[in-house]
């Protein structure tokens, strides 16, 4: 690829959410309601549309996903699940201790 015609990587997703250019129609209402500058527009003869500029500034708000009315931008953040305590085994915690 050259990088004097795509001075950036085409990048689809953050952490938090994922891009589909085919289904963006270029409005860039995205762009305009993000408020950490993660997208760039990408403004070419025939196409036009955003791409990822900065993932790790992605903050996961979810008000782009709110502006893209073409579902271009999906929330795909999954946080792991919490560890439950372990229980404790059978008997270790009956017994009281006996004074001395």
């Amino acid at each position: 690829m050259d990088m004097k015609l795509f001075p950036f990587r085409r990048l689809r997703e953050t952490k938090y959410i994922r891009l589909s250019p085919r289904q963006c129609r270029g409005c860039w209402e995205c762009v305009n309601a993000c408020p950490e500058d993660v997208f760039i527009k990408s403004n070419l003869e025939r196409r036009h549309h955003v791409h990822v500029k900065d993932p790790s500034a992605c903050t996961g708000c979810k008000k782009c996903v709110r502006a893209c009315e073409y579902d271009a931008i999906v929330y795909t953040y999954v946080p792991a699940p919490k560890r439950a305590a372990k229980p404790n085994p059978p008997g270790a915690g009956d017994q009281a201790e006996a004074p001395e």
